[in-house]
């Protein structure tokens, strides 16, 4: 939040110029500071739900979303977990990791960050 003096000094000018005051706000939450699980090979039918379920034999999970291609509305194949406890994930790798679910053989990692995306 910005302090109240400073939001008087921002939109007022001094000498026909505006005043120009930089703020530090909080930063934003990277991926890198979750704890977040790639799981692909995914059945097509699996929902956010099941893949939820799945993992929190391991422990809490406080996202898990399946992947939809936007154009078909359509699984892609895979989904990502979000859990607080690292130690909890890395769990779930070592034992869900190559496993049948749903009739697949799941791929389950650390997700790593995009790409070329800023």
């Amino acid at each position: 939040m910005v302090p109240p003096i400073l939001t008087l000094l921002l939109f007022s000018s001094m000498n026909g110029r505006v005043c120009c005051i930089p703020v530090e706000y909080p930063r934003k939450e990277s991926p890198s500071d979750r704890n977040q699980f790639y799981v692909g090979n995914i059945s097509f039918k699996t929902e956010d739900e099941q893949l939820r379920d799945l993992f929190e034999t391991y422990g809490q999970v406080d996202a898990a979303k399946v992947i939809i291609d936007r154009a078909t509305g359509r699984s892609r194949g895979f989904g990502f977990v979000e859990m607080p406890d690292r130690d909890a994930g890395l769990r779930a790798i070592e034992d869900l990791d190559s496993k049948d679910f749903m009739g697949r053989s799941l791929r389950v990692n650390e997700a790593r960050p995009r790409k070329g995306h800023f």
